[in-house]
C-alpha cells in the first residue's frame, strides 16, 4: 500500500514538474513573440516614415514642375505684353503728339 501511495505521491510531483515546465515553455514563448511583434512594430513604423516621406518628396517634386510652369506662362504673357506695347508705344506717341499739334 505504502508503494502505491508513494507511486501516486511520485506521479503528482512528475505531474507538477511537467505543468511547471509547461508554463515556463508557455512563458518563454509569450516573451519571444512579444518581441517579435516589436521588431515588427518598429519596421512598420520605419515603412510608414520612408513611405510619407517619400510621398511628400514626390508631391514638393511635382509642386515645383507646376511652379516652373506656372512661371514660364507669366514669363511668356509678359513677354508677348511688352511686344505688344512696344509695337503700340510708338503708335501713341505719334498720336498724342499730333494731337497736340494739331
Amino acid at each position: 500500500m505504502d508503494s502505491v501511495i508513494s507511486k501516486i505521491i511520485e506521479i503528482d510531483k512528475d505531474a507538477e514538474t511537467l505543468r511547471s515546465n509547461i508554463k515556463l515553455l508557455v512563458k518563454e514563448q509569450q516573451n519571444e513573440i512579444k518581441k517579435r511583434i516589436n521588431i515588427l512594430e518598429k519596421q512598420w513604423e520605419e515603412e510608414a516614415k520612408h513611405i510619407k516621406e517619400s510621398i511628400y518628396n514626390e508631391k514638393v517634386d511635382e509642386a515645383h514642375c507646376i511652379g516652373q510652369n506656372i512661371v514660364k506662362e507669366k514669363n511668356k504673357t509678359l513677354q508677348e505684353m511688352r511686344l505688344k506695347y512696344e509695337e503700340n508705344k510708338n503708335y501713341i506717341v505719334m498720336e498724342v503728339v499730333k494731337e497736340i499739334l494739331t
